[in-house]
């Protein structure tokens, strides 16, 4: 469908303009303006019917500050390419699709009622979620499609905790934590341990706080700021990337593999360590690996027959 604009440029006694959307239904990029009415407020109200889902497919980026509400659901389709921002407190109760293209909120509420679930990605497509609040908690289900999905923190110097809700991958896929602001992972994370990684980007810390987490691959990307584990990484040995600087806690760890790119720096920490066979460590060209001294506590060991360049 084409785009759907709903303005109130009302200047009189503050009025609202309703849409009811009774059946599921499919526009283009969503849009409004509201008007400052002499009395009152104006307001832009979107009513989604019970079982309905209103898709939008967002071609351009734009600002919906109206409110959405009903029982029905809200979804980005396949051929969004742009960034919806939705500022306004929504009220709907079902779930949030982002197919491909990417949704905006600075509150989460944005998102509908705190029971409303999240998925991300559908088909080959990969949908992205941006949180540009003030530390907030994100609190409700995520589910990660099969083409995979990003969640970011935009603001620097603020946190997101991720926590209650379990992320999920619905078949083996990835999942990209990102932004320039921190993320704090105290939820269940499980991608799948064969195919399933998770990502981190962005100039933000990533802490791995809590929660059982599975995945076959942990990736911390170049450029992106520091990794800090202190969870088990899958129950099945998963392999981490380290392209930045990673740093373990003092949990006891089983890797299927540990790789440290050039220049980066992988610390571990002094919990007791357990030994997976098989396993392989690899160091890039002047990539660092800083290991406890001996009689620490324990030591983190990456196969039985692990070997590679370590420097203290």
């Amino acid at each position: 469908g084409g785009d759907l604009t709903l303005n109130n440029l009302n200047v009189g006694m503050g009025t609202a303009v309703v849409l009811n959307v009774n059946g599921s239904v499919t526009v283009g990029s969503l849009r409004n303006t509201i008007g400052v009415a002499s009395e009152g407020e104006n307001s832009v109200v979107v009513n989604i019917g019970s079982g309905k889902v209103l898709t939008i497919n967002q071609l351009v980026d734009t600002n919906f500050a109206g409110t959405i509400v009903g029982n029905g659901g809200l979804a980005l389709g396949g051929q969004s390419s742009g960034t919806l921002t939705l500022s306004g407190l929504n009220g709907y109760y079902g779930e949030t699709t982002i197919v491909s293209g990417a949704l905006r909120v600075d509150d989460f509420q944005g998102l509908g009622y705190a029971t409303s679930a999240v998925k991300l990605g559908g088909g080959s497509e990969k949908g992205t979620l941006i949180y540009g609040g003030l530390s907030g908690i994100f609190s409700r289900g995520l589910t990660v499609m099969g083409g995979g999905g990003e969640l970011d923190n935009l603001l620097m110097g603020e946190m997101l905790t991720i926590e209650g809700g379990a992320i999920v991958g619905e078949v083996a896929t990835g999942l990209v934590l990102g932004g320039a602001g921190d993320v704090t992972v105290n939820g269940d994370v499980d991608l799948g341990l064969v195919g399933g990684g998770l990502t981190k980007r962005g100039l933000g810390t990533l802490n791995l706080a809590g929660g059982v987490q599975n995945y076959g691959t942990l990736t911390a990307e170049a450029l992106s700021g520091e990794t800090r584990i202190d969870v088990v990484l899958g129950v099945g040995g998963a392999s981490v990337v380290a392209n930045a600087d990673v740093r373990f806690g003092s949990v006891s760890q089983s890797l299927g593999s540990l790789s440290i790119g050039s220049g980066a720096v992988v610390t571990f920490g002094s919990g007791p360590g357990s030994a997976m066979g098989g396993g392989v460590w690899k160091l890039g060209v002047d990539g660092v690996a800083m290991v406890p001294e001996p009689g620490a506590m324990g030591l983190l060991l990456v196969g039985l027959m692990g070997g590679g360049r370590r420097r203290r």
